[in-house]
């Protein structure tokens, strides 16, 4: 990987940073330019957890030296956007809606983005070969099952999420998991660590982002939301320990920054 790629894969994990940081902090003005009416905050809020979690996920592949990794990444981004694509135009142009039309432009530069991405780091091998624990590789291929009803649901307008969302955005939602569990299941395909680990930290850092404002929510959550959200709570809290097992357990912090040494070393 060049210098200049390294460069501009950096690039992308700041702007996913910063977007994150603008959903969370929700500044006066986002509806206005943000698509979708009626968004609420904890929507806002769950944008905010994917973008973090694919920033999380290319930054591990920087800082461990591992672009072959980067494919799963890609394949991620194809499997969310590509339909998104076909939805909000679809929708912007039936509805004369030029905010969306707008929107679908993006969504299709972020799915030929992956696409790029995923061809482009098919070329390299995965340094670290141990294969992925059984605790993390059972874990992925679990979401990965439950993420693929989840997401049709979601798509057909069946909506179980502890949070009110319109039609739109339960499509929305819904391809974000679909996206998630094509994600998992190339982990579960491909089962060596080095693959792996930039995936559970993206799940980290999506159950980080959550977290707070979920249970900030249990007092006063309306009975119909509850269990739904005592049920994504146990799951945030479930998949961010496998992630913090296998990363102290498997040394995935220490292997990634022997990596690191050895890249700038030119080892």
């Amino acid at each position: 990987m060049s210098v200049g790629q390294r460069r501009l894969l950096f690039g992308i994990v700041a702007v996913l940073v910063v977007a994150t940081g603008v959903l969370v902090v929700q500044p006066p003005g986002l509806n206005d330019i943000w698509p979708f009416p009626e968004t609420t905050p904890m929507t806002y809020y769950f944008v905010a957890s994917i973008l973090l979690a694919g920033g999380a996920s290319i930054a591990w592949c920087l800082y461990a030296n591992e672009p072959g990794a980067l494919v799963g990444v890609g394949v991620d981004g194809v499997t969310i956007f590509m339909p998104m694509t076909a939805f909000v135009l679809i929708a912007g142009i039936s509805r004369g809606d030029s905010a969306l039309t707008i929107s679908a432009v993006g969504a299709a530069a972020v799915a030929v983005s992956g696409a790029v991405l995923a061809w482009w780091a098919r070329q390299f091998p995965i340094r670290d070969t141990r294969p992925t624990p059984l605790i993390a590789r059972a874990s992925m291929g679990l979401f990965a099952v439950l993420l693929v009803p989840a997401g049709i649901a979601l798509v057909a307008g069946t909506s179980f999420l502890p949070w009110p969302v319109t039609d739109d955005l339960s499509v929305v939602v819904g391809l974000f998991f679909l996206g998630a569990a094509a994600y998992f299941a190339y982990g579960v395909a491909r089962p060596i660590i080095g693959n792996a680990f930039g995936q559970l930290l993206g799940f980290l850092a999506y159950d980080l982002v959550l977290i707070v404002p979920f249970l900030v929510r249990l007092p006063t959550i309306q009975p119909e939301f509850r269990t739904s959200l005592y049920i994504y709570i146990a799951v945030l809290i479930y998949s961010g320990l496998v992630a913090l097992v296998v990363a102290i357990g498997w040394g995935g912090f220490r292997q990634g920054g022997l990596a690191r040494t050895e890249l700038s070393t030119g080892v």
